[in-house]
């Protein structure tokens, strides 16, 4: 007759297990899938830690940054919205912009990063289109994405591990 005495202790561990929400990469995924649909949002990237959503990127209008960041605060989970989109009224696209090639985009790239003096970055261009891999710490998040977008580039995509 010792089943009873296990019997709690079972019961605890569902409790705890249940408890448990969803992982920061599972709520990364869910807030841009949330975002993916929405116009105006291409140019917007999300990374989550303990379960606070970092906007980064540009949009055109305040209103867009402001739905960026309602969209994401009701994503199940995220307890909060670092909100670090940058409002970028020139991407209106009625504006023709001066294309570069992916290589002159790179090497502007790679000045700003040493300007802001940010180092352990890899830069991929394609088609206008930056990708950013690496490890960085969490403060300079924003800085990153503002010199790589300051750079002219079309897009940014974020594939930056953040540390603590």
């Amino acid at each position: 007759m010792m089943r009873p005495k296990y019997r709690p202790i079972i019961v605890l561990m569902i409790l705890i297990m249940s408890a448990c929400g969803p992982s920061d990469g599972e709520l990364t995924e869910a807030v841009r899938a949330e975002l993916e649909g929405v116009e105006g949002m291409e140019n917007v990237e999300v990374a989550v830690d303990a379960s606070i959503a970092q906007l980064t990127g540009q949009v055109e209008s305040e209103e867009m940054k402001e739905t960026a960041a309602g969209i994401a605060g009701n994503v199940e989970g995220i307890t909060e919205v670092a909100n670090s989109i940058i409002v970028d009224v020139s991407m209106d696209n009625t504006v023709d912009s001066v294309s570069m090639s992916d290589s002159e985009l790179k090497e502007k790239v790679k000045a700003n990063f040493q300007e802001y003096q940010l180092d352990n970055i890899n830069i991929e261009v394609d088609n206008g289109v930056v990708t950013l891999t690496g490890e960085i710490p969490a403060e300079e998040l924003q800085t990153v994405m503002s010199a790589a977008m300051e750079s002219g580039a079309d897009k940014v995509i974020n594939k930056l591990t953040v540390t603590e």
